[in-house]
């Protein structure tokens, strides 16, 4: 019983370096945040319109940021997968820019999630990335 106390006595400051660790690790990762959107049919074309805004809330600049839009049917399959670069690069820490996309309709697209990588293919964490409903 006394081996196992001390063993957890000196294994505990190990554990709580490591999950530091990880938790700097995470935080390092550039992030977005989808502050608003609107994605709707256009009624005279067929194509699904979306729009809103994203801002870099990491804490540094963000090169080559492409915004993946999925579009998922009823089932949560996607149905289509498109990709488009935003207007500001680099986008940098606290700076919001604008998004406008649009793409052919899909007949079973009911919702869309946003994703995001950077230059070179690079995964950036997206806050709020939906599923959004199309209207």
């Amino acid at each position: 019983m006394a081996v196992t106390r001390r063993l957890v006595w000196l294994l505990a400051p190990m554990l709580a370096l490591a999950a530091g660790d990880k938790k700097k690790e995470v935080s390092d990762r550039p992030t977005v945040t989808v502050v608003d959107v609107s994605i709707r049919r256009l009624a005279s074309d067929p194509l699904i319109v979306i729009e809103g805004h994203i801002v870099n809330s990491s804490k540094r600049s963000i090169e080559g940021l492409e915004l993946v839009f999925e579009v998922t049917g009823m089932d949560g399959q996607v149905v289509s997968r498109q990709r488009g670069r935003i207007d500001e690069d680099p986008l940098d820490p606290g700076e919001q820019s604008e998004f406008h996309w649009q793409m052919d309709d899909q007949a079973r697209a009911v919702q869309v999630r946003i994703g995001a990588v950077a230059h070179g293919e690079h995964p950036v964490a997206v806050d709020k990335p939906g599923p959004y409903t199309i209207e």
